[in-house]
């Protein structure tokens, strides 16, 4: 009974380590223009295999969790379990890198774009102590924060209160 529920409980896992190795050969398909910026569609598409990309994480380590609990030999679960994270982590990380300010054009929704949003809260307080040093960086910071999502008026707000 414990043999077949360990053989299903694998089968979900190949699953799981399936949409994985999916993940890495998309990412190998972009390498080759990551040096270029990505394209808007591929920044897209990135950004949303990423987010499905990441909840796997939690169902492979539930799922491994078990087979390790009713497994005879945890030393070789443990290592089949070292290197899914090691493959997930390394393919998390590439993945972000290549949405990573320097790596990808700024846009709404992007890291990038949060980044800057970050910056700007801090920035803005200096604007308003000192605002003739900040004047033409300021007025680009703006452009940048609200051209991208003009219908968000509390940007706008934040940037006329000043």
């Amino acid at each position: 009974m414990a043999d077949a529920k360990i053989r299903n409980l694998i089968k979900k896992r190949t699953s799981i380590k399936g949409k994985l190795t999916f993940f890495i050969n998309f990412l190998d398909s972009l390498k080759p223009s990551s040096s270029l910026h990505l394209s808007e569609l591929q920044l897209t598409e990135l950004e949303y295999r990423m987010n499905r990309i990441d909840s796997i994480s939690v169902d492979y380590d539930a799922l491994q969790t078990e087979i390790e609990s009713l497994s005879d030999n945890p030393d070789e679960q443990l290592t089949e379990r070292g290197h899914f994270e090691s493959q997930f982590y390394s393919a998390m990380s590439l993945a972000r890198t290549m949405l990573a300010p320097g790596h990808a054009q700024l846009r709404a929704g992007s890291v990038a774009h949060s980044c800057l949003l970050q910056q700007f809260g801090q920035f803005t307080r200096s604007v308003c102590v000192y605002p003739s040093m900040y004047n033409d960086t300021f007025t680009e910071c703006v452009r940048q924060i609200i051209r991208p999502s003009s219908s968000d008026t509390g940007r706008r707000d934040t940037a006329k209160n000043c």
